[in-house]
């Protein structure tokens, strides 16, 4: 409904930002089956029919001549990288990389692209009511460790989701585009 609502509006849509999650965190052998399957329902299914419905859209208007568009999934460092806890957002942010390389086959010729940002830690809406006993000591690692020395921003992601967005990325899909502040690159040694 959303998408057909922004349609509507808007007259046509040229891109869309699939940007859903939250984190419970459990060890996997304590981990209930409703908790994996709220997560996913938020963190991999709403991505799913955010992607279908925009594929939709961008699809018929390649069939009638008019090709293009630029989807980028909100993804996660959890797909290159295992973490304790969380199994169920790594193979719910999994998942939505391993559709977004599909869409960018299965589209690429109808003018379509699909690009994935990995993000790594950022101080987002997950963050804000966590109590501070959480928060600090993830942000203390992330000054002693990162190469750039502080959690990500959600304005850090602006300049990658622009160009993404514009046709300065036209010939570009199908990746995934780590935005990490060198997070991945750095040992525990």
């Amino acid at each position: 409904d959303g998408m057909a609502e922004a349609i509507e509006v808007m007259g046509r849509v040229d891109g869309v930002v699939a940007n859903a999650g939250g984190v419970s965190g459990a060890p996997l052998h304590q981990m209930t089956t409703k908790m994996y399957n709220d997560l996913l329902a938020v963190s991999q299914h709403g991505g799913f029919f955010t992607l279908r419905e925009a594929v939709k859209h961008m699809k018929a208007r390649a069939d009638a001549g008019d090709p293009g568009g630029s989807i980028i999934v909100c993804g996660s460092l959890t797909t290159f990288m295992g973490h304790a806890g969380i199994a169920h957002y790594a193979a719910a942010k999994g998942a939505l990389a391993s559709i977004m390389r599909s869409i960018a086959v299965e589209y690429g010729r109808d003018g379509i692209r699909a690009n994935v940002v990995c993000a790594g830690l950022f101080y987002s809406g997950l963050f804000e009511n966590a109590p501070d006993a959480v928060v600090e000591p993830l942000k203390q690692v992330m000054r002693e460790k990162n190469p750039i020395p502080r959690m990500g921003y959600p304005e850090d992601l602006e300049g990658i989701t622009a160009y993404l967005m514009s046709d300065c990325s036209k010939y570009h899909t199908g990746n995934l585009i780590v935005i990490d502040g060198g997070q991945s690159i750095v040992t525990i040694t």
